[in-house]
């Protein structure tokens, strides 16, 4: 079942979780049928669980004023300064993340996932780019490319629960009921009252 749109700027919402500490929540409604990307203060991301920046934090322009526009959903001119970084540095990752996030936010969908997918060949454990690409790929039911973009970057510690519940999420909607059960308890060895893994032992039929 393919999953509602989540409406305007959640991409940009998991960045400035990046990079001004926000949170962000993946929410469920029954057996994979819905994620969405909420934005709050004091929850952590998929976990419910307090956390701080999960990628790398930005203090330095051109990146503040990149966020600042995505922030105000300006989209088009934070996609104009991240080209500008990546025209003289074509391989600065989070140029290539920022740009991935805001092309998603344009709707530009191939071209996000391009970008997003340039980040991740840099480096795989990109906690931001792995896990935008992989919401986006789990909300388009696509739950195979979930697990390979994600996979690598569930293994860092940033963020180690949120990923671990996206990738349970992933092989849940696989109908794979023994690797989602192992990746909702890695993320319970993290957050022990990840409210989302514990909802997924629960639709499971597994107690934590």
């Amino acid at each position: 079942m393919k999953a509602p749109s989540g409406g305007k700027g959640r991409a940009s919402q998991w960045l400035i979780v990046c990079t001004a500490t926000l949170s962000v929540a993946v929410v469920t409604t029954g057996v994979l049928v819905a994620v969405q990307l909420v934005r709050a203060q004091a929850p952590g991301l998929a976990t419910g669980a307090r956390s701080g920046a999960v990628a790398g934090t930005h203090s330095a322009s051109p990146f503040v004023e990149a966020v600042s526009h995505q922030q105000a959903e300006r989209y088009r001119d934070a996609l104009e300064v991240y080209e500008a970084v990546l025209a003289s540095d074509p391989d600065n990752i989070e140029a290539l993340y920022g740009r991935g996030t805001a092309l998603l936010d344009l709707g530009r969908v191939d071209d996000a996932e391009k970008s997003l997918r340039a980040a991740l060949a840099i480096d795989p454990r990109h906690v931001g780019a792995a896990y935008t690409l992989g919401t986006h790929y789990l909300e388009a039911g696509r739950h195979s490319e979930v697990i390979e973009v994600v996979g690598p970057a569930s293994e860092h510690a940033l963020g180690a629960a949120d990923t671990a519940c996206l990738m349970a999420l992933a092989y849940e909607g696989m109908g794979d009921t023994a690797m989602a059960e192992r990746y909702y308890r890695r993320a319970l060895a993290y957050v022990p009252d990840a409210s989302l893994a514990l909802e997924g032992l629960a639709r499971l039929g597994v107690g934590p």
